[in-house]
């Protein structure tokens, strides 16, 4: 399939590509790298996780947690 569907740089001689999707995994590698790039960056930079993707406990919930532990 990957040979008809044209995904190799260099397709073996015997081969015969009915499409040409060699140039999109080039693109998809182009763009997975950058946004992983991107990703570390924030992290590193400890701007990620943004306040919007995080999830927080109310005022009192962790006191309320170990009280309840301490129960068990």
């Amino acid at each position: 399939m990957a040979d008809i569907c044209g995904e190799a740089e260099n397709p073996p001689r015997h081969a015969h590509a009915f499409g040409d999707l060699a140039p999109l995994h080039r693109r998809l590698h182009t763009e997975r790298v950058a946004a992983l790039k991107e990703f570390q960056s924030e992290v590193r930079g400890r701007a990620f996780p943004y306040p919007d993707q995080s999830i927080s406990m109310r005022e009192g919930e962790l006191d309320k947690l170990h009280e309840a532990l301490e129960k068990v």
